[in-house]
């Protein structure tokens, strides 16, 4: 008897349980719904990383990914044929799920039995983790990994673990390579936990000798890191990052500015408003701008305050549901002491998530992993069980509903993601069944590669793909990506020399196309003529992708 017992608490309790049920929860999410990414940024970087969009490899992506690039380009190079960034990158999300459910298991597991831990786990995984994994973006990975190492460290430093330095040595190390991926996420992460590293158990005071221990492990961390940007970092790379921050300031932040009246201004906010910042004259234009602090007042605050809490509740209803029947048992049973730790903890998170919301914003991923990491904080504030409260019947048919609607809820949002992924695909398929070979210039593509999958290489160099919009052509390597093509480093020049050649190709849309002719007949005295090829199949309605014929009119 006493070998069936010791096999059946090893199953159920350590790290062996934890890999199993993360694998399992993994595969189930990749096999009945499928992954998809949220965005068009990791294809984009996949795109830059493994050379597939015709150009070389780039391993130093200035922004993002530091270090790590170099590792999965050298990848993408010795073996093609992998999706290598989808591989690497969920490989660590589910390094960084393994040690979510560990704290989560160490937290729960003095007041409840392994069985009802793994319970509270996968609640946890369907009305919030999930997400994570079906609905990929690198920039989650930075909040999460930051979060969840901080929260480990805390944790062992107050279960007195043997090696403890070690450990925090270890945590740190994790914090720094969440500044790899995406360091101003990396700090967000570790703000959302900065009370638990500052504060004493009662929340009302500094607990110096604590704090040293947890905090010195980052704070060596975050100087090693900023150390190692500035001395691999050139004029051209900093001037990137100069200008990152000022199209963020205007495209992603709204911070200023309003319609310009001169025509030559207008024209060049008409193209900063579409993402085609490739020209100098529009990289020109966005380093005149600045912050405007009565324009933001009168024509943004407002509509971003009306935004965030609609959106907050229409996202995260189930999640509202969980914390507060979590505060709701907590004044039941009269945990004062827990009730003003929660209390300020939640004045804390909630002033700082409303104002990255309204200062900066907080897209889905931005809001759902720091709604994790909330959850996880949560759990320190124990829950006082016992047989006897008493739960009316609209409770326990609530907690019910908390099991079934993350089900409905995912089967949907998977049904919507894959329609999506198949006509990006189709986009993809018709550039390349249609003009393979082709050097394909693009205006607007990049809103069609949306809801791809991770594990699926794209385009995979059979075609060189010039991009006019979106954030990359502002990267460093964009002027000799030019050259390399048609032999010009000025945007202008390299696309008259490729308005001549033949196996070349656009795609684009009608409203773009109209401002590319004004836009350079104005600044270059250029006039482009484009001729529609046909439309591309499979592009959705608003966007209106055609594949045209362009040529220089003398």
């Amino acid at each position: 008897m006493y070998k069936p017992i010791l096999l059946k608490n090893f199953l159920f309790t350590g790290f062996f349980s934890l890999l199993a049920l993360t694998s399992v929860l993994f595969g189930g999410t990749f096999w009945l719904t499928g992954c998809f990414y949220e965005t068009n940024d990791d294809i984009i970087l996949t795109l830059l990383i493994s050379g597939f969009s015709g150009g070389e490899p780039i391993s130093d992506l200035t922004l993002y990914l530091h270090g790590i690039s170099v590792l999965i380009s050298k990848l993408y190079q010795n073996l093609p044929g992998v999706p290598w960034y989808g591989f690497s990158l969920y490989s660590l999300l589910f390094i960084i799920t393994i040690l979510a459910f560990r704290f989560m298991y160490q937290v729960l597991k003095p007041m409840v039995e392994p069985r009802v831990i793994y319970g509270i786990i996968l609640l946890f995984y369907l009305a919030n983790w999930y997400e994570h994994v079906f609905w990929f973006n690198y920039s989650r990975l930075a909040i999460l990994l930051a979060g969840v190492a901080s929260l480990n460290a805390w944790l062992d430093l107050r279960l007195h673990h043997s090696g403890i330095k070690k450990r925090l040595l270890a945590y740190g190390s994790l914090f720094f390579l969440a500044l790899c991926l995406r360091p101003s996420f990396a700090v967000f992460g570790i703000g959302l936990t900065l009370p638990f590293l500052l504060l004493n158990k009662q929340f009302y005071r500094v607990s110096f000798k604590r704090t040293a221990y947890l905090l010195l492990p980052f704070l060596l961390a975050g100087v090693f890191f900023s150390a190692w940007l500035k001395i691999k970092s050139t004029p051209a790379q900093t001037n990137y990052r100069h200008l990152d921050v000022q199209k963020s300031q205007i495209l992603d932040y709204n911070w200023c500015c309003p319609l310009p009246s001169k025509p030559n201004e207008k024209l060049l906010y008409t193209g900063l408003s579409n993402w085609f910042l490739a020209d100098k004259n529009i990289q020109n234009f966005l380093q005149q701008q600045r912050p405007d602090g009565k324009y933001f007042q009168k024509e943004v605050l407002v509509f971003k305050f009306q935004q965030f809490l609609p959106e907050l509740i229409r996202s995260q209803f189930l999640i509202i549901i969980l914390l507060a029947a979590h505060i709701v048992w907590l004044i039941r049973s009269k945990a004062t002491n827990n009730l003003f730790r929660l209390f300020s903890y939640h004045f804390y998170f909630w002033s700082l998530l409303f104002a990255t919301g309204i200062l900066l914003k907080t897209p889905p991923r931005v809001l759902t992993p720091a709604i994790s990491l909330l959850l996880l904080m949560h759990l320190t504030f124990p829950l006082p069980f016992s047989k006897s409260i008493k739960w009316p019947l609209l409770f326990k048919f609530c907690g019910l509903l908390l099991l079934v609607l993350p089900i409905y809820r995912i089967n949907h949002r998977a049904n919507w993601q894959q329609q999506r992924q198949k006509q990006s695909e189709a986009v993809i398929a018709a550039i390349q069944n249609n003009f393979p070979h082709y050097v394909i210039v693009t205006a607007g593509l990049e809103n069609e590669l949306r809801a791809l999958s991770p594990f699926k290489n794209y385009f995979a160099r059979k075609n060189r793909l010039l991009f006019l919009t979106g954030w990359q052509t502002l990267d460093p390597h964009y002027p000799g990506y030019l050259q390399s093509l048609a032999g010009k480093t000025n945007l202008a020049g390299a696309l008259e020399i490729l308005s001549r050649r033949e196996k070349v190709v656009w795609v684009s849309n009608p409203q773009m196309t109209i401002f590319l002719v004004r836009y350079f007949n104005y600044f270059y005295q250029t006039t482009f003529k484009f001729t529609l090829i046909k439309p591309v199949k499979g592009a959705s309605l608003p966007n209106n992708l055609n594949f045209y014929q362009v040529e220089k009119v003398i």
